[in-house]
């Protein structure tokens, strides 16, 4: 239950960012006087990817007219999760150096995936679809399965943690003038994101002038 409420608690917070960032991006078009150079689009997603039942909570954010630049984060549900932020259900150094531990470990293995940021660029495809390349670090955790007299768990290896290259390809396609779809691939862990953002009303006002 305190996975899945926070969660939730997660996912309205990104909701109440996009929207936050929405109104400021339409004040900011709507407020500024109309210059030579043509104001860039702008997409603000906020999504899910799910790799086996590792959830991974993030968001794409760009801003391109030809070209642009964007940033890529991820937060894994494991991370978010306190036990596993820390270092699991019971500390790796109680199971194997204790000599009379009540613990000892199955041999069973698991990665699990902090966070991470992939700052890229973005190119336009057409004047509203950018593709977006991203690389950057993701933290990366090595968890051992553990069994013992109340039954079993994972413990964080310390000695296995570290940070990977990572990579990611993301695109933006309006569903209308509203409501814009994002999705892409994600290097690790390896899986499919998927995103929405609201498009404000001028998002698209100097789209013609390019």
């Amino acid at each position: 239950m305190r996975k899945i409420a926070n969660l939730i608690i997660c996912f309205l917070v990104f909701i109440g960012f996009s929207s936050a960032q929405n109104l400021i991006d339409n004040y900011d078009y709507s407020a500024k006087i109309k210059n030579d150079k043509p104001r860039p689009i702008r997409y603000n997603a906020f999504g899910v990817s799910d790799p086996t039942n590792q959830i991974m909570i993030g968001g794409n954010h760009v801003s391109f007219r030809k070209m642009g630049f964007g940033l890529s984060w991820r937060a894994g549900a494991k991370f978010i999760d306190e036990s596993y932020s820390k270092s699991g259900d019971v500390a790796y150094a109680n199971i194997s150096n204790a000599s009379a531990s009540p613990f000892k470990f199955t041999g069973n293995k698991s990665l699990s995936y902090a966070y991470t940021v992939m700052p890229g660029f973005a190119f336009a495809v057409t004047k509203k679809i950018p593709l977006f390349l991203g690389a950057g670090i993701i933290r990366q955790r090595q968890l051992e399965e553990y069994e013992g007299l109340s039954g079993k768990g994972w413990s964080m290896n310390p000695d296995e943690t570290k940070f990977n290259f990572n990579f990611t390809a993301q695109t933006f396609i309006p569903l209308g003038n509203t409501v814009v779809l994002n999705f892409g691939y994600d290097q690790l862990p390896q899986s499919i994101f998927i995103g929405i953002t609201i498009s404000h009303k001028y998002n698209f006002i100097d789209i013609d002038e390019w």
